[in-house]
C-alpha cells in the first residue's frame, strides 16, 4: 500500500495519531514542502517519499500548530497546500 492510500484511509476513518487528527500526506504535499515556498513549513523541507512515514508525526504536529495560528482546521491547510502549493511561486 502506498503512502497516499495509507494517508487517505487514516484520514477518512477520522483517526488520531496521539492527539492529532490524521491527515493525508502524499507526493504532491511533499513536493510543496521541499519547495520551501511557505516558511511555516520549512522544517518539513527534508521530508521525502522514503522517510515520510517516519516524519508523519512531525507533519501532524506542525499542521496542528499552523492551524491554531491561522484559526482554521488542519484539513483546510492540507487541502490548500494540495490544490495551490505547486501553483504558487
Amino acid at each position: 500500500m502506498g503512502l497516499s492510500t495509507y494517508g487517505n484511509i487514516l484520514c477518512f476513518l477520522q483517526l488520531n495519531y496521539n492527539e492529532y487528527p490524521c491527515l493525508i500526506l502524499d507526493q504532491r504535499l511533499i513536493d510543496t514542502f521541499s519547495s520551501n515556498l511557505f516558511s511555516e513549513f520549512n522544517t518539513l523541507s527534508e521530508i521525502n517519499y522514503d522517510n515520510a512515514e517516519k516524519r508523519y508525526f512531525k507533519y501532524l504536529q506542525l499542521m496542528n500548530q499552523v492551524s491554531i495560528d491561522l484559526k482554521t482546521k488542519e484539513e483546510n491547510i492540507e487541502e490548500f497546500l494540495f490544490i495551490f502549493g505547486k501553483n504558487l511561486s
